[in-house]
């Protein structure tokens, strides 16, 4: 094993590194005193501590849990779910909430007017179209607001009517009101209105639309897709139609999720010294890779769609061409390295899962990475992938693929065990050592 100073496991607890001039400050090179931890515990692989702790998978009846809800169920209850209105009304403070409830309704509902109506103009509707739809939305809310259904309403609406002190759901009421006075007695003044105070009211409305451009730096700084789809839907709403920006964001942010459900997070892990932490050794400096093992960390599903990236980014960190080095180690002159790899350890911690597909191209993956003297060990499954793989015969059984153990640190351990049996000349099958 070796650290970034080229010795041989020995780590200098005031390690930094200086480059002349550019030397970090002192307070970065020098570590602050740390508290320490020591643990004692026994070396476990995942079944012996199933087998330790009396591992049980939870039973699910869901028959039994139906009839249970069911019996708590009643006439009120069901009322009460469906009508939140009915519950929180009779415990409605009336002196104290009504206040901020009519100042923030009237606010919100005095907004909705002019919003409503630039809103139906940009989208080449009548301008009372844009007040029905401030209107409707908000009573029914009212009404079945806070119940066990979905309920989507814009944000920033909702953060107006906070801010403005709104208390409970009879600012919404409050809102409809003033809104329903607009449409039964003013709406037929809004018909003779000249075009040039229609025009301002788009002016306005589009101002909003366009300051929202000042939001692009933040979307860029959070993460390169976001920004693209950002960009894009905002073109394609203010130079095409709303319809086709809206299609054109949709697609771009399913899109976005598909591309990286195919492309999971990997990296390759080394050991903080004195510790049984592992981290990316592309983002941390003064780790340990130890000789002839490397640790692979996985993060996100492992399907149908995303094995041969698995495989194929797991060959690059290797740095092998698998077919050529099956090729390579069955020659009659084949001779190994002194660097080889022997054991690949998978941090599967992060993996949220796994179906049957990918588990049949792990299975001949194992195979082939033994056939060049490479032992594949599992460590962190979650219960889930656990199942899931013992389901399949990829662990467990008679096949017994691979090893599984709790932490990355527990496979290392097992690791160096058999690397230093084989240095000793004690030396074993993969399928013997499997067992």
């Amino acid at each position: 094993m070796k650290n970034a100073h080229g010795t041989n496991g020995v780590f200098n607890p005031g390690y930094s590194r200086d480059s002349g001039d550019n030397a970090e400050p002192a307070g970065r090179r020098i570590r602050a005193k740390i508290s320490q931890v020591i643990v004692t515990r026994p070396h476990y692989q995942q079944e012996d501590l199933n087998n330790a702790f009396n591992y049980f998978k939870p039973k699910s009846n869901f028959y039994q849990e139906a009839l249970e809800s069911m019996r708590e169920m009643d006439t009120k209850s069901c009322i009460t779910g469906l009508f939140p209105i009915f519950q929180w009304a009779p415990e409605y403070k009336f002196p104290s909430d009504l206040i901020g409830d009519m100042i923030s309704g009237i606010t919100v509902g005095v907004m909705h007017i002019p919003q409503g109506m630039g809103y139906a103009l940009l989208a080449n509707m009548p301008p009372i179209t844009g007040i029905y739809t401030a209107f409707f939305p908000v009573f029914i809310y009212f009404l079945f607001g806070t119940s066990r259904h979905n309920s989507m309403a814009s944000l920033s609406r909702a953060a107006i009517q906070y801010l403005a002190g709104g208390k409970t759901q009879i600012t919404g009421l409050v809102s409809c009101s003033l809104l329903a006075v607009v449409l039964l007695f003013v709406a037929s003044f809004f018909e003779p209105l000249p075009r040039c105070i229609l025009a301002s009211i788009i002016a306005v409305s589009v101002q909003g639309l366009l300051m929202q451009a000042k939001d692009l730096p933040k979307f860029w700084r959070q993460g390169f897709f976001d920004g693209v789809t950002w960009v894009l839907t905002f073109v394609s709403v203010v130079f095409v139609s709303i319809d086709i920006g809206l299609i054109v964001g949709f697609t771009l942010s399913v899109s976005t999720i598909f591309f990286r459900a195919l492309k999971p997070y990997m990296c390759q892990m080394g050991n903080v010294p004195n510790s049984d932490v592992y981290l990316d050794i592309t983002r941390y400096e003064g780790l340990i890779e130890y000789r002839g093992i490397k640790i692979i960390h996985y993060s996100g599903g492992l399907h149908f769609a995303s094995r041969a990236i698995f495989k194929n980014t797991i060959c690059q960190f290797l740095n092998i061409n698998l077919t050529e080095e099956i090729k390579r180690h069955k020659a009659a002159d084949f001779v190994e390295a002194d660097d080889a790899v022997k054991f690949l350890i998978l941090d599967f911690t992060a993996l949220s899962y796994i179906d049957p597909s990918a588990i049949s191209t792990f299975k001949l993956f194992v195979k082939e990475l033994e056939s060049i003297g490479v032992q594949t060990l599992l460590a962190g499954c979650s219960p889930l992938v656990f199942e899931k793989m013992k389901k399949c015969n990829f662990i467990g059984g008679e096949e017994n693929f691979v090893r599984t153990y709790p932490t990355i640190h527990d496979a290392v351990h097992y690791a160096q065990k058999q690397l230093r049996l084989r240095a000793a000349g004690t030396v074993q099958t993969i399928q013997e050592v499997r067992l």
